[in-house]
């Protein structure tokens, strides 16, 4: 299994940057994991978009679908060529939202809605979609293939299942929003230093993303440092191996 971080910003990024999204491969599947700012044209530099498999959308915010309707003008222009074009299955959880109802109305893509406690299989490939603390609706993702184990958290902060949920992950990504100085109870993202000090707990590797664009990543990689935990700052572009 790879991950190749598109996207490593939110919820706005930096210039030539992207937001939150993610091409997971594994068990011979391709899975965007979110559709944030200019996933689109990056995905396009490692896949063609008709190869994927699926695309899992965590929850409403821009930050994390603004490409989706991108990629339903990319398979709108297939199925005008064929009418029996690959139209790729779509995760969400349909909120009602303005856009996520508009996306799941677009007919160029296979609609699945998500919940609390399911699972599925993607080919070969188990994924679980676990809730998570976040001000809308936001699942984590758990993908394994029978050997090794993903999670993806979404955007989310402390919960009581945070840790059995990273914990069962040989990697997990996880939304670093903040530098520690910054976290508190009542806001929507975890905090660098506590990814950190979940890697230790654990026992595992964090990739750290959803990075706040207003701050120095030197700044990030030091909370990191000081922590001495496994963990690194999601780099865009980069493949990891899992």
């Amino acid at each position: 299994m790879k991950l190749t971080v598109l996207g490593k910003y939110g919820p706005f990024s930096k210039a030539g940057g992207g937001t939150s999204s993610y091409l997971f491969q594994g068990g011979g599947k391709n899975i965007l994991l979110d559709a944030g700012e200019g996933s689109f044209s990056r995905l396009c530099k490692f896949i063609e978009p008709n190869s994927l498999d699926a695309i899992i959308l965590t929850h409403s915010h821009y930050d994390h679908i603004c490409d989706v309707g991108i990629y339903g003008y990319y398979f709108e222009s297939l199925l005008r060529k064929d009418k029996s074009a690959y139209k790729p299955v779509i995760y969400l959880f349909n909120d009602k939202t303005p856009y996520i109802s508009a996306i799941a109305n677009m007919p160029f893509f296979t609609v699945r809605d998500i919940y609390d406690g399911m699972k599925t299989n993607i080919g070969d490939l188990l994924v679980e979609f676990i809730a998570v603390k976040h001000p809308v609706p936001c699942y984590a993702v758990k993908i394994s293939d029978g050997n090794k184990k993903f999670v993806y958290t979404g955007d989310t902060n402390v919960f009581d299942g945070l840790e059995n949920l990273v914990g069962a992950a040989d990697t997990f990504l996880a939304d670093g929003c903040f530098l520690h100085r910054d976290w508190a109870e009542d806001k929507p993202h975890l905090s660098v230093k506590m990814i950190s000090e979940l890697t230790k707990k654990c026992g595992n590797r964090a990739i750290i993303s959803h990075l706040n664009p207003l701050y120095d990543e030197l700044e990030i990689e030091a909370e990191i440092k000081n922590c001495h935990g496994n963990a690194s700052v999601a780099d865009e572009g980069k493949t990891y191996e899992l």
